[in-house]
């Protein structure tokens, strides 16, 4: 939205204020997560549920999705979020593993969808190589249903990031890679840019007598 961020903070405080937003405090020096409110929802018009509060074990987790979506839409791209993707069945898939229990089976969503049609997953918690092979079974089967064009992983770590590589590799797999550092700091980036374009466009009214007058807003 090209915001700064005081003014990003002041709508916050008036979306909290309305009902429509909550803040969740989380680990010290992290900051609260604000979490859309039943009503809120229903203000947007958009037919889905409402998230549940996040447990301490999560908070990580919906910190570097929020930053992943910020990410996203910095970069001018279209993303589903989590509540959306919840509401889309054709987003709904088998993830099948094996591990010391036995055969395994579970539904599995991505955390948000790139473009329309792209899957991002966002791995902090370290899931089996298994499990992650399962994961990229589904994928390839979906790639090859010419149902998604590939995956967007977002990691914590190089060291995440070299096992999806290997893991995706074995199944045949092209995968993007995001480290999260990066993509917080390239979000930060894009939000200072409107405070230094201000703070430029002001040194240059006051340094040079032939500067176009300011446009009004």
């Amino acid at each position: 939205m090209g915001w700064v961020e005081r003014v990003a903070r002041r709508h916050a405080q008036r979306l909290e204020a309305q009902g429509w937003l909550e803040r969740r405090w989380t680990t010290v020096g992290e900051g609260p997560l604000l979490v859309v409110t039943r009503a809120g929802v229903q203000m947007t018009g958009l037919e889905l549920r409402p998230a549940q509060t996040p447990a301490p074990t999560w908070w990580a987790h919906w910190r570097a999705c929020a930053w992943t979506a910020a990410w996203l839409e910095c970069r001018g791209r279209e993303w589903l979020g989590q509540r959306e993707v919840l509401e889309l069945e054709q987003w709904s898939g088998q993830v099948r593993w094996s591990d010391g229990r036995g055969r395994q089976v579970a539904r599995h969503r991505p955390d948000l969808v790139a473009r329309g049609s792209t899957p991002v997953e966002v791995e902090l918690a370290r899931k089996s190589d298994s499990r992650t092979g399962g994961l990229m079974t589904m994928y390839g089967g979906w790639v090859a249903a010419g149902r998604i064009p590939g995956v967007i992983y977002v990691v914590g770590s190089e060291r995440t990031r070299e096992r999806i590589v290997k893991i995706a590799g074995d199944h045949g797999l092209h995968v993007r890679i995001e480290l999260l550092e990066a993509i917080v700091e390239q979000a930060l980036e894009v939000r200072r840019a409107p405070a230094q374009a201000a703070r430029c466009g002001a040194a240059g009214q006051i340094s040079s007598p032939r500067s176009p007058d300011p446009v009004p807003s």
